[in-house]
Parts: C-alpha cells; sequence; structure tokens
C-alpha cells in the first residue's frame, strides 16, 4: 500500500515478536521524500557496513538519537571541569618522570586520522590496536601501531611531509630567527649594514696606512697570513677566509663566500683566497709574501698566478713529527736493533724542538735550513762542529742530556726519516718560520660574534663579521689597563 503524494509514512516491523510503533512524515513535494528516503538509505547501509550485519528500522533511529544526544551534551558541557578525564592518565600531571616523556607537535588532520585509525575495523574485523614503536624526528614523532588479533602493522606520522621534510619541523625551524622582511626593512632600509661595511672598511684601511708608516715596509713590503673559517664543521654554508698583517697583527681584508656563491665548501678556501689577495693589493699594501696552512691549492695560486713567496705554518709542519718517530724509537724487545732503536727512543720530543730551532735560524735559506735538519743526526753523535754558534752545545763543559747514537743502522734510520718530514721535502715553504697563530686567534675570537651552534643568514653573517673585525682592529695589542703582580712569601 503506498503513501499519497505529500505524505510518507515509516513503518517498523519487528522480525520477533514484541511491540511495534509507528510514525507519520509529512513532506511537502514528492522531491522532498525521494532525497529522504535515498538519505534514509544510504546512511542505513553505511551503518550496516560498519558493523558487518544488516541494520533494522529501530537499531537505525536508536544510532541516530544517540548522535543527537551526544552533540546536545558537548553543547552543554563546554566547561571542562565539569567533565572527567577519558583515561587516568589523561589531563593531570603525576610527576614520577612524567616530565621526561618526549614531547612532539601534531596536525589536526593528522590526529583526526589517528582517531579515524584507532577505530576502523581491520582485515580481521576487529578494533584492538596497540603501538609498538615510535621514532621521534625533531618535533615530529612517527609511531607503528599493531593489531593484537592478526598483528597486522600500520604506521602514523604526527606531520605531514613537504617535499623531503616534515611539514612542522620545517615551520618551528623559522621560531626565534630574523626572517628577510625583517632584514630588509630593518638592516637595510635603516642602512645599518651599510653603515657597518663601511666602518670595517675604514677600520681596515686604517690598518694599511699603519703598516705603511713603518720603516719595514719601504724595503721588503707586507707579509699576511690567511686561513679559511668555516661556519660549521661540515658542510659549511659559510667560509671566510680573513688576510691579516704579520706586522701589527691588524686585519686588512676579509672575505665570505656562501654555499649559493660557491657550491662546495671543500673548495671555498681557494675562492675566497682569490678574492681576498687581490682585494688587499689592490687597496695600494705592497704584500710580498703569504703564509697559510698547508693548501696545496692555495699554495699553487699564490707561487704561479701572484708570484709572491709562499709559507707554510710552523706548527702544522711539526705536530706529527713525534708520532712518525714511533716507528723506529719504541717497539717489542724482540725487533729492538731491527725495526726500532733504543738509542732513539729518547729523542722524538726533542726532534720536534731540533726542528723548531732549524727554522728559526737558517737565515731564511732553503739549503741551510736542510742542512740544520741533517745535522740533527750529527749532534746526536757527539759531532757538533756543523751546530750553529749560539748553540749551548758548542759551549765548553756541554754534557749531553740524550743517549749517543752509536748504532749505524740507527743513524741511518734517523736520517732517513728527518728527511721525510714536511718541513725538509717543502724547505722553500718553512725557511722564514712564520706561523698563523694570530689569524688563528683571530678566528677564535669570531666565535663571540658567530657562534658555530647557530645558522646566521648571510647578510646577517657578514654584518657580525664586519663588527668582529672592527673590535679585533680596536684591541689586538693594545697597551695594558690593568697589571697584577704575584708574590711568593
Amino acid at each position: 500500500m503506498s503513501a499519497p503524494d505529500g505524505v510518507g509514512s515509516l513503518k517498523k516491523r519487528a522480525r520477533r515478536e514484541g511491540f511495534r510503533y509507528q510514525m507519520e512524515l509529512n513532506f511537502g513535494q514528492k522531491e522532498d521524500k525521494d532525497h529522504f528516503l535515498a538519505r534514509l538509505d544510504r546512511v542505513k547501509g553505511s551503518l550496516a557496513t560498519k558493523r558487518r550485519r544488516p541494520v533494522d528500522n529501530m537499531e537505525l533511529l536508536s544510532h541516530l538519537l544517540d548522535l543527537a544526544e551526544k552533540e546536545e551534551s558537548e553543547v552543554q558541557s563546554q566547561d571542562t571541569s565539569s567533565s572527567s578525564a577519558m583515561l587516568n592518565t589523561s589531563g593531570i600531571y603525576a610527576g614520577d618522570g612524567d616530565e621526561e616523556q618526549p614531547l612532539f607537535v601534531c596536525e589536526v588532520s593528522a590526529f583526526e586520522d589517528l582517531v579515524l585509525g584507532m577505530t576502523r575495523w581491520c582485515t580481521c574485523g576487529m578494533v584492538n590496536r596497540k603501538m609498538i614503536s615510535y621514532r621521534q624526528s625533531g618535533h615530529v614523532i612517527r609511531a607503528e601501531f599493531q593489531c593484537q588479533s592478526c598483528n597486522r602493522k600500520e604506521w602514523w606520522a604526527s606531520s605531514s611531509l613537504l617535499g623531503s621534510r616534515y611539514l612542522i619541523n620545517q615551520k618551528l625551524a623559522s621560531l626565534g630567527t630574523v626572517g628577510k622582511r625583517y632584514t630588509d626593512s630593518v638592516y637595510n632600509s635603516k642602512g645599518y649594514v651599510a653603515a657597518i661595511e663601511s666602518c670595517a672598511e675604514a677600520s681596515m684601511t686604517k690598518a694599511i696606512d699603519e703598516i705603511k708608516a713603518t720603516s719595514e715596509y719601504e724595503t721588503d713590503g707586507e707579509w699576511v697570513i690567511t686561513d679559511a673559517r668555516h661556519d660549521s664543521t661540515a658542510n659549511a654554508y659559510h667560509t671566510t677566509v680573513p688576510c691579516l698583517s704579520g706586522s701589527i697583527h691588524k686585519i686588512v681584508g676579509c672575505v665570505t663566500l656562501s654555499r649559493k656563491e660557491h657550491t662546495c665548501a671543500q673548495t671555498r678556501e681557494l675562492a675566497c683566497t682569490k678574492e681576498v689577495l687581490p682585494l688587499v693589493m689592490s687597496k695600494g699594501l705592497n704584500v710580498t709574501e703569504v703564509a697559510h696552512d698547508n693548501s696545496p691549492s692555495v699554495t699553487s695560486y699564490i707561487v704561479e698566478e701572484l708570484q709572491l713567496k709562499n709559507s707554510y705554518d710552523t706548527w702544522h709542519g711539526t705536530k706529527n713529527v713525534a708520532k712518525a718517530m714511533t716507528s723506529i724509537a719504541t717497539g717489542t724487545k724482540k725487533r729492538a736493533g731491527i725495526t726500532w732503536y733504543p738509542e732513539l727512543s729518547d729523542k722524538r720530543k726533542s726532534t720536534k724542538t731540533h726542528l723548531y730551532y732549524s727554522m728559526k735560524n737558517c737565515n731564511k735559506s732553503p739549503e741551510n735550513l736542510r742542512d740544520s735538519i741533517t745535522n740533527i743526526v750529527d749532534h746526536y753523535r757527539g759531532k757538533h762542529s756543523n751546530c750553529n754558534q749560539s748553540s749551548s752545545c758548542r759551549r765548553p763543559g756541554y754534557a749531553p742530556s740524550k743517549k749517543l747514537i752509536t748504532d749505524p743502522n740507527a743513524v741511518e734510520a734517523y736520517t732517513r726519516k728527518l728527511k721525510q718530514t714536511l718541513i725538509y721535502v717543502n724547505a722553500e715553504s718553512y725557511c722564514s718560520c712564520q706561523d698563523t697563530f694570530w689569524v688563528e686567534s683571530f678566528n677564535h675570537h669570531l666565535l663571540t660574534y658567530l657562534p658555530k651552534r647557530i645558522h646566521f643568514g648571510t647578510t646577517t653573517f657578514r654584518m657580525r663579521m664586519n663588527i668582529a673585525v672592527m673590535d679585533w682592529n680596536e684591541n689586538v695589542e693594545r697597551p695594558h689597563t690593568s697589571e697584577r703582580y704575584i708574590f711568593d712569601i
């Protein structure tokens, strides 16, 4: 029996014996009735799919009433103080190590996916999932869940991906940093960057004028020191090469390159050197010698392109001498006199001292330096005729403090090891006895303005570098402001 148009009737008949209730629904038009019945069938089918069994009209209406009552209770319970926590551990700080739990940030959509996934039926027909492991990446957590019935595993992350990185990590990485908009509006428009750069340039120009005023400059020119300083330990974004005067120890030039300007951090030192040295010479400074660490590419540029004298730092040249001597100065008892020699066991550290003495007293002659190094063997054999006149071994009453070498094999091994040292092989670059102490000290000074644990943008990095240059030039080797005396009683 069909209902007339505009009037709808929904009759609910129980499949078992019991009470029956009939409800009448009135519709203004036939289209409203058809639309309502289609929605009713769709919701009924969805509920049957979720519960994996047929759903009758009474169960359908009960479900709709439950949803309505739940929505009403949520509206009336806006005050959370009148509600109870979902779990016993929710919302209450209980101490006992709660503060040591890992914390993470979650997107709303990711949280909704988690709730939906935990309440969704598993392929085995059960809803019984448990988190078995998690891994935290920055502010994001990636957890793995397992069904306790069929052991099926699923993963979930608290953030979506933007490219190859989590979106939350990329957003939170910018907290507490100076953005490009601030840099443009404050640094550039107000002229801070230009003013600091101008003051730093004036400081370096003043240092060059001081060098030109010295008496040695007219005859010998000026020797400078360079060294690369990276803003981090691996794959650095910024690399700086300062050029420091060897006579007055002030900065006369400084160049910083970023990854955008030169992609490879390993070769960025050469690129910076190729900019800073011509820059310094273009200011009218007569550079005659450049001292640096033992960098072959920088050496080639200085000698072949600039045609200047190249010098290596003495400390880097001698730091591995004692270690290299270990193979001929120590060993097992049964190998004594074969691979190592007891007469050389006390000469590892003293050899390094002799090398420093040889560089200092060779009169900038590579031939004298090599002769002085090979004479170390004769010195320890008790032959002092070729030793320097100022040496203590040339004075009457000298008593050696080391064992004398009498074994011919030990003499041969010791001579061979000395000729393998960097100083002997590269005597032309060590005969001036130059060091990079002052530029290493400046790099340490930079940690005050450019700590390596913090990444700065290129504009801010260069501005801080210029401030550090001005601070260094203003205070290096300044007169003492106070004195302290210590008396032994």
